[in-house]
């Protein structure tokens, strides 16, 4: 019985997917094959569409011909050699049962460009755009809008009536303004036709427009997630066999139990729960859901490349965006078909639309990581056009043109003007100053915006820079760093380009270049602790935490196992009026596990609550009591919440407050204490809680003067200027 449910379940559930699949009785093809369609010069033409399984089709082009057979799906795919530019042509699409004529078909040059709301930015919408739209008339460009629409599964059809139209005032209005004024370029400098594609939906993540065969790929635990819906959605899946055997296994055991309560008159239990996997309902921002509609079913049309301007949405996934752009990038050309499709993107405007000011640079950062990493990929900057108060620039024109140069010189091999802005090629220490080498230009010029240069000294410090423009080189320094050891241009969400190429006028990208001395100053301020091996440093306020939440990720991680006698921890902080301050307490290993020496996740399995000895403790702090202390200090590492009940009895700890005498109150993943304290004297030394918070962790070097004596609720971590934290033993 048991085995006819589960068979019957599987068979109704593939059947339904199934049905996605299932060929019309006629030839049919989706929109893109219509009246004024543009195909790919220069690349064989894929032709394809459904009928019944089995069907013989005929495709003829311009005195050229090709058949197939459909599979056993109903689908089929026609390849025609490759021709030159030119047109019209008709072509035709026959079955056995009926034929599609398609009249007034162009040979020149096709690119999707796709996107959020920037990409769909329609030319109605652009700068003076009623005023253009009324010189808009160019059957040498072709549009083709595709219409939203998501699904778990990839489809063949686009939704609605959709088809080419010639270019003029009525068809350009709604369509992308980047994607016009980019084919208005392109065409002119081409003489050819040119076909554009817009399927962008404003307000997407990344993740919906990935296919799900590169999410499923990647190993990484960042995606493990995302891959788990991907393939519980699969049909026939193993992942999707797992999970429905062992939630029917589950619902055995459950009938077995509730038939014998039943009997018994007993409480029947709660029923299994369905694995949530399967259970998900869609959401845009769901894996693969907006692919799977919008851009599937145009594959494996032939095209020159896409064009990219995304990541508004994506803004606080600075660290792994880069990521993201390259499985998004692999999995289109793999669909396609072709990996030697072109992309290029535009690298998001400056705007206030944020809280944090660090963050865009990093995404900005992550944007030019990905440029640089992949092969035929190109980036435009678009720092000097913006709208600061907007996240929506509203004039597209120059962003359009500045991605058909990218094309003109790199896909078409055209002796345009260098379409790159200058980029850092090389750093020079030269005492207190920093030169600056740059490429991509021919000099440089100041244009007065609002970026400027910064730089940081040993402890991170970050100074306003003057600077000195020679040629392509520009010297930076400040009057209060003798020792720079970071430089950055630009790193704030509002900042305006200040620095140009003087040949071309393109602006230079955000960036920063350096790094701080891995011990930071441990060593000048606490001499003892030279010979001690640095095993963590971390960055409280900054993101700490793995995708899982259960483990940390180190600026700096050395716990290979090794034997040691000592632990010490350094903790320095900034103050937003500079002053510094610093604590290091050094004591006797509580633990043998390097492992657990660090902050205390669920990953590493430490949680201590326990007295420490011979701790020697040394600071600045006005307050802390310096020396060496045999007896009264303890540590508070554990993950999980905690109450202010002194259960343990620390000698002058209060029941009422958080301080050196709380008591753990939760196991896993919780608030989070990571705290070192001197209760014979009443004190902590420094404090570290809910640092999955980032800047709104609690961090504090002392005792804190207001609230919790332990800093706990205080969400103070994102108020310093810089602050850093060592883990080193002996």
């Amino acid at each position: 019985m048991t085995m006819c449910r589960r068979t019957k379940f599987l068979s109704v559930a593939v059947s339904g997917i199934l049905a996605f699949w299932t060929a019309s009785a006629e030839v049919t093809v989706n929109g893109l094959f219509s009246d004024h369609m543009v195909l790919q010069r220069g690349k064989p033409i894929a032709v394809f569409g459904t009928a019944d399984s089995g069907e013989a089709v005929t495709v003829r082009l311009n005195n050229r011909e090709a058949k197939t057979k459909t599979g056993k799906d109903g689908r089929f795919l026609v390849m025609l050699p490759a021709m030159q530019a030119g047109g019209p042509y008709t072509m035709e699409i026959a079955g056995e049962d009926n034929t599609i004529v398609i009249n007034d078909v162009m040979l020149g040059e096709v690119w999707l460009c796709s996107g959020q709301s920037n990409m769909e930015w329609t030319m109605r919408n652009n700068t003076d755009g009623e005023e253009l739209l009324k010189h808009v008339n160019n059957p040498d460009i072709r549009l083709f809008n595709v219409n939203r629409d998501s699904s778990f599964y990839p489809q063949t059809a686009l939704n609605g009536d959709v088809k080419w139209q010639l270019c003029d005032s009525e068809s350009a209005k709604n369509f992308s303004a980047v994607g016009y004024f980019f084919a208005e370029k392109v065409q002119r400098e081409l003489g050819v036709v040119v076909g554009m594609i817009n399927s962008s939906w404003s307000a997407t993540r990344i993740e919906p427009w990935i296919a799900s065969e590169a999410i499923i790929a990647s190993n990484a635990e960042l995606w493990r997630t995302k891959r788990e819906l991907l393939l519980a959605r699969q049909p026939g899946s193993e992942f999707q066999e797992q999970l429905l055997e062992g939630y029917f296994d589950q619902l055995d055991e459950w009938e077995d139990a509730a038939s014998d309560a039943f009997d018994e008159k007993r409480e029947i239990p709660a029923p299994p729960v369905y694995p949530w996997q399967l259970a998900a309902k869609k959401m845009l921002g769901d894996p693969s859901v907006i692919y799977n509609c919008m851009i599937a079913p145009l594959t494996p049309y032939s095209m020159a490349g896409f064009l990219w301007y995304q990541g508004e949405a994506n803004l606080w996934d600075g660290k792994v965006y880069d990521q993201m752009m390259a499985m998004l990038v692999d999995g289109w050309r793999s669909a396609f078909k072709d990996n030697s499709l072109a992309f290029y993107f535009v690298q998001l405007a400056p705007h206030l639309k944020q809280a944090n000011p660090d963050e865009l640079p990093k995404m900005w950062e992550a944007q030019e990581r990905y440029a640089d990493s992949a092969e035929n990929v190109g980036m435009v900057v678009i720092n000097d056009i913006h709208s600061v108060n907007d996240i929506h620039p509203p004039d597209k024109r120059m962003v359009g043109a500045r991605l058909a140069n990218k094309a003109l010189k790199y896909t078409y091999k055209l002796d345009v003007p260098n379409p790159d802005s200058p980029r850092l090629a090389a750093v020079t220490m030269d005492g207190s100053s920093m030169k600056l080498d740059f490429k991509n230009c021919r000099g440089l010029a100041s244009t007065g915006g609002s970026a400027v240069f910064e730089i940081a000294d040993d402890i991170g410090r970050w100074y306003p820079a003057q600077f000195k423009i020679n040629g392509t080189s520009i010297i930076v320094s400040a009057q209060d760093v003798t020792a720079p050891t970071m430089v950055r241009y630009g790193w704030d969400h509002t900042a305006e380009a200040n620095i140009v190429d003087v040949e071309t006028g393109l602006p230079l990208g955000s960036f920063r270049y350096g790094e701080l001395p891995p011990r930071g100053r441990v060593d000048a301020l606490v001499p003892e602790l030279k010979d001690y091996k640095l095993v963590y440093r971390f960055q409280p306020g900054s993101n700490i935490m793995s995708g899982d939440g259960l483990s940390a990720v180190y600026t700096i991680a050395n716990d290979e196992p090794c034997a040691f006698s000592r632990i010490a921890y350094f903790v320095q902080l900034v103050k937003a009026d500079g002053q510094s301050e610093f604590v290091a307490v050094d004591m006797d290993a509580f633990t043998d596990d390097i492992k657990k020496v660090g902050l205390p996740t669920v990953a590493s399995g430490a949680s201590f609550q326990c007295e420490v000895n011979n701790v020697k403790v040394t600071s600045n702090v006005p307050g802390i009591k310096n020396g060496f202390f045999e007896k009264g200090c303890n540590i508070e590492f554990f993950p999980g919440n905690y109450v202010p009940e002194n259960k343990m009895g620390i000698p002058g700890a209060s029941d009422e407050k958080f301080d050196f005498g709380d008591m753990i109150a939760t196991t896993g993943v919780g608030y989070g204490s990571f705290q070192v304290h001197n209760y014979a004297e009443k004190q902590t030394l420094f404090a570290f809680n809910a640092w999955q918070n980032n800047a709104g962790a609690d961090f504090g070097i002392g005792t804190n003067p207001d609230g919790n004596p332990d800093w706990t609720f205080t969400r103070s971590a994102g108020k310093y200027a810089y602050a850093y934290i060592l883990v080193l033993v002996k």
